[in-house]
């Protein structure tokens, strides 16, 4: 009976060896909780301020993300409901190729009445070259030279 009582009692070795290791495992949860918050805190002060502005719904911030992500390949894949907001802002996002596209149009009607103008060609050159229209930029830049070879050095 001596042997049974024996081993029911827990020996005070084990007793603290257990205590340490609870003690260890909360120091390490309370480290690791820690650290998450203050990396929470540190990214919640470097976050652009673009994110409050769209999260908010600033049209402005809207129509510059939007006007600027328009050259990328994913644009078109975009979900619907951002394709909601372009088609709300199509206007303000493509304003400056429409701007773009009546400004050659009236250098156009221009050139037929003065084919010979290297400012109108070379013009031309800059609003095809930002419309990434390679083709017509070069022909109107090689255009221009040919009147002009020192035009747009």
């Amino acid at each position: 009976m001596a042997s049974k009582k024996k081993k029911n009692k827990q020996d005070p070795a084990d007793d603290k060896l257990l205590a340490f290791f609870k003690t260890s495992a909360m120091i390490i949860i309370y480290g690791i909780a820690l650290l998450f918050i203050a990396v929470n805190i540190w990214s919640s002060q470097h976050v652009p301020q673009l994110f409050f502005d769209l999260a908010n719904d600033d049209e402005k911030s809207v129509v510059e993300l939007l006007t600027k992500a328009k050259d990328t390949k994913q644009y078109k894949y975009l979900l619907p409901e951002v394709r909601q907001v372009i088609s709300k802002n199509s206007e303000a996002i493509y304003k400056e190729s429409n701007d773009r596209s009546v400004q050659i149009q009236t250098l156009r009607a221009l050139l037929e009445s003065n084919p010979e103008s290297p400012e109108i060609l070379y013009s031309l050159h800059v609003l095809y070259q930002a419309d990434k229209d390679a083709v017509n930029a070069a022909m109107y830049l090689q255009k221009a030279r040919m009147i002009d070879p020192q035009i747009g050095l």
